[in-house]
């Protein structure tokens, strides 16, 4: 099955990213000390936190146990969060603990959770949540929150930021006769939804050329690995 748009153009890097400089630097400076905090990103669909995580994971050369919360809501998240923990890493390697969509933790998970961050030294948590109010405010105050979503007053120098490098995706994904001012018009209609802008592109111009596309995936693998990235998952 031929790979969609939006998951082509999703965020590689941490400059890729919606969020303001100041922000980027920071999850920058935790990739170079190798010493990143307990978070949660959270904030509307689209807005690049499972990408945003998943570089930063990458930065880190962690070793991951990723849990999907939607999917896995109750208690037994946590002991095998606790086995993970507790059980020392291959050579010595960092691990992070990674849970997308942690609102949907049941009451119960989210106190066994809450528990096991503060005795689980050494071994980061990091999560991502469409509706940070679902999360109990001890669970909140373990971690620093992150908000993604992007206020008006930084939306035009973003979309300034970032429309450049979509062209020069998308030109290599076979788009070269794209017309830079409906991607224009249309980014800013759908902003800060990156994900919906980019269905946007596939719905009107089709699917990206299938040859391409692998020549896109490598060249993004190779660039990863000149930069040292990559991260094991449990």
């Amino acid at each position: 099955m031929q790979q969609r748009l939006s998951e082509l153009l999703r965020p590689t890097e941490l400059t890729d990213l919606i969020q303001p400089p100041e922000l980027i630097r920071g999850l920058e400076r935790m990739v170079a000390q190798r010493a990143p905090l307990n978070m949660v990103f959270y904030g509307k669909p689209g807005l690049g936190k499972t990408s945003a995580a998943q570089i930063l994971l990458k930065g880190l050369d962690a070793f991951v146990l990723p849990i999907n919360g939607s999917l896995r809501t109750g208690i037994d998240v946590v002991r095998d969060l606790e086995l993970f923990c507790r059980d020392p890493s291959l050579f010595g390697d960092m691990k992070v603990c990674l849970i997308d969509e942690c609102e949907f933790l049941s009451l119960n998970a989210q106190a066994g959770l809450r528990g096991l961050i503060e005795q689980a030294h050494g071994v980061p948590f990091i999560m991502t949540a469409n509706d940070i109010s679902k999360l109990h405010p001890a669970l909140k105050s373990r971690c620093m929150t992150i908000s993604f979503d992007v206020g008006p007053l930084e939306a035009e120098a973003t979309i300034q930021r970032l429309l450049p490098r979509y062209i020069d995706k998308l030109g290599k994904l076979g788009y070269e006769n794209i017309d830079a001012e409906w991607l224009s018009k249309e980014m800013h209609i759908v902003f800060p939804d990156l994900r919906q802008f980019a269905s946007r592109i596939d719905f009107r111009y089709g699917a990206p050329d299938e040859e391409r596309a692998k020549l896109f995936q490598i060249e993004q693998v190779r660039e990863a690995e000149m930069l040292g990235d990559g991260h094991k998952a449990a």
